[in-house]
């Protein structure tokens, strides 16, 4: 018997504009930015913001649009990046796997105000922009984003241990796998009037973070995921007035732990089909026997159907016992979303926390996907054709650097 089920995607009635560029959202940043001082300096170049970066700086950026990689690539193409790093205390490029970008280190107290202004990178593994250890940070009226839009593997704004940082007016947009990333003891951010959107992970992924991070007006859509949220026991997370799109409604609106004020939701997708469980044992004790030579091509049908897929029960690789599911009693604890789009994600097999991930059928064998998480480590999926029998149909076996689950 086939048990899969088509996840039903249901349209968003507020839209931001598409992804790739240019058109930061209505968010009403206009009214609210911040104005420059008369101890401002000007740029209208991507070297002359590098160079102007240190604590206490106030900088903006005059002009429309900046290709960061243009600078950044040149000096690390050439070979000059250990002198270029040598010679600049706030600023170093580093390697990116398929490329260079630039990280802001230790420069307090500084302030960045753009004028509708657009930072781009071209490598597919590069941050837009990443701030480490600057504390008092302030950033307003940017649009930041990659080149192209499609698969990627580097988020747009990183802040990494910074303490008290104040963001308005931003567009972060895909390509990017995360919008905003607060991580490694990042403390105390507020957001205002932004938009995070069209990320192929989520708009947001906060971790190890401590403090309160707050988001006011903002728009979290259009991304293929709703990012990552630990729990994190020292850190209070909240939305006020915010929209969500369908994603990220998914995740964030029985989120535990977290405040919402006035936010604005997507309709939410269909949680738990109806099956017929009539043939279904959940304490593990029907034996399930599977075909070696029924591997089948339906991890490669995949690209082709969103689908729905249910745990139940776990699998000991040394025995081939099978056994009680990771969570809970009711094996519709652990359940997950494999997307037409290469994105996905697993709830329930972890208590603390869901896991997102992107998926592509293994070159060298149709029957697997690889799965690629930002903090989970590696997963495997292989696909089985069961036996004629009350289990039969198509399954598949997860395996996860925790062990092995059975899911149909």
């Amino acid at each position: 018997m086939k048990r899969r089920l088509q996840v039903l995607c249901l349209a968003l009635a507020l839209c931001l504009s598409a992804c790739g560029g240019g058109g930061t959202a209505d968010t009403g940043a206009a009214s609210k930015a911040v104005k420059a001082s008369s101890n401002a300096v000007t740029v209208d170049s991507m070297e002359e913001f590098l160079e102007a970066v240190r604590p206490g700086a106030e900088i903006v950026i005059s002009g429309n649009f900046y290709n960061l990689s243009d600078y950044v690539n040149d000096i690390w193409e050439t070979d000059e990046a250990e002198s270029f790093n040598g010679q600049h205390e706030y600023v170093e490029i580093e390697d990116c796997y398929d490329g260079a970008e630039a990280v802001i280190k230790n420069a307090d107290n500084l302030t960045i105000l753009g004028s509708a202004s657009e930072i781009v990178v071209d490598p597919r593994y590069a941050t837009v922009l990443t701030f480490e250890h600057c504390d008092n940070l302030k950033l307003s009226g940017l649009t930041l984003g990659h080149t192209e839009t499609g698969a990627c593997s580097g988020s747009v704004l990183e802040l990494s241990a910074c303490k008290n940082a104040e963001l308005r007016g931003l567009d972060l947009y895909g390509c990017g796998v995360i919008a905003l990333e607060c991580s490694d003891g990042t403390e105390d951010v507020t957001v205002y009037d932004s938009a995070l959107r069209d990320c192929s992970w989520g708009p947001l992924d906060v971790y190890g973070a401590t403090g309160r991070i707050e988001l006011h007006n903002c728009s979290l859509t259009g991304s293929a995921g709703g990012g990552s949220y630990n729990g994190e026991s020292r850190l209070q997370l909240g939305f006020h007035n915010c929209v969500f799109g369908l994603w990220e409604t998914n995740y964030w609106q029985f989120m535990e732990g977290v405040d919402f004020e006035d936010c604005t939701w997507a309709e939410t997708t269909e949680a738990y089909p109806d099956y017929e469980e009539e043939n279904l044992d959940y304490e593990g004790e029907t034996e399930i026997s599977f075909d070696p030579d029924a591997l089948t091509a339906t991890a490669a049908d995949l690209a082709s159907n969103d689908t729905f897929w249910v745990g139940y029960s776990t699998l000991n690789t040394e025995t081939g016992e099978t056994g009680d599911i990771p969570s809970g009693e009711d094996a519709t604890d652990v359940y997950m979303n494999l997307r037409t789009d290469g994105t996905g994600n697993l709830n329930g097999y972890y208590s603390d926390h869901a896991v997102s991930f992107l998926w592509e059928v293994d070159a060298a064998n149709p029957a697997k996907v690889n799965l690629t998480t930002l903090h989970d480590g590696a997963f495997q999926i292989s696909a089985y054709a069961a036996e004629p029998g009350d289990n039969s149909g198509v399954w598949l076996c997860l395996t996860t650097p925790q062990g092995v689950l059975w899911m149909y």
